[in-house]
């Protein structure tokens, strides 16, 4: 009689239990959505590829860089002896050209095309020396740039250029790093002629065959003014040739259409 009663109890208990579980079951709650813990760094953007638009994507319309080549000059690897008199290139010599007028590979920069070699290193900077086995002439790697013939070390007129450019004034400069101020002055002067012929040679015959117009805006003097610019900008070569700025005032509102007139430099 007593084990009857134990295994009904037992069996009673594991009914309540199993009906408990299929309760709890049925009245559960839905689970919530699992959020997505946050990034303590930003998102890394990932570029896109240059299929996406065709026109950003297109090669520049026209070199950057020139070429000259005189008619009916052959490539010097062309020219060369048979009998391997003429020296190999051991450096490389792309971006500079003989700088002898007469000679048949004036101004030409191709390195594959050109008869320049290396000619040695001389100088406490280690100046590198060319030499061009049409005319022989020899020149340094610096000739028609800012630091051609200076004694200084590139270093030291580097950080020279760069103080004045933050805003060190010439006197001070001059006392920073122990030169005068004509010597400094010089070396702006030369640095600007050079940046101008940068700017002539890369900037001036670029043909720009797309571009992408941009608005910037921001506040001024305690929200006071409005700063309104307008930039152009090439996706191809990520170059600015212009950009329009205007200032007004808070309550001045910019109008749905406006006419831009962009012109180069």
């Amino acid at each position: 009689m007593f084990y009857e009663n134990l295994t009904c109890f037992i069996a009673l208990w594991i009914g309540v239990l199993v009906m408990r579980r299929l309760w709890s079951a049925a009245h559960q709650p839905l689970p919530a959505a699992v959020s997505s813990p946050k990034r303590k760094t930003p998102r890394p953007l990932k570029p896109r590829a240059p299929n996406n638009c065709p026109i950003c994507g297109r090669p520049l319309p026209t070199p950057i860089g020139g070429n000259v080549r005189k008619p009916g000059v052959l490539p010097w690897r062309e020219r060369r002896s048979s009998r391997g008199t003429l020296r190999a290139k051991t450096i490389c010599t792309a971006g500079y050209a003989c700088p002898r007028p007469d000679c048949d590979y004036f101004g030409n920069t191709d390195s594959t095309f050109h008869a320049l070699v290396g000619d040695g290193k001389r100088g406490a900077d280690g100046i590198q020396w060319l030499c061009c086995q049409a005319c022989g002439k020899r020149f340094s790697s610096r000739r028609g740039t800012a630091l051609y013939r200076l004694r200084t070390p590139a270093a030291q007129v580097a950080q020279v250029l760069l103080a004045v450019n933050l805003g060190l004034t010439l006197a001070d400069t001059a006392l920073l790093f122990c030169h005068s101020e004509v010597t400094i002055r010089l070396w702006l002067s030369r640095a600007g002629e050079h940046i101008q012929k940068v700017h002539v040679h890369f900037f001036q015959p670029l043909t720009l065959g797309h571009l992408q117009l941009d608005e910037l805006f921001t506040t001024l003097r305690h929200k006071a003014y409005d700063l309104w610019v307008w930039t152009a900008c090439d996706p191809v070569t990520h170059l600015s040739p212009r950009f329009n700025s205007a200032l007004a005032p808070n309550s001045w509102r910019m109008p749905s259409s406006m006419p831009c007139h962009w012109s180069w430099p």
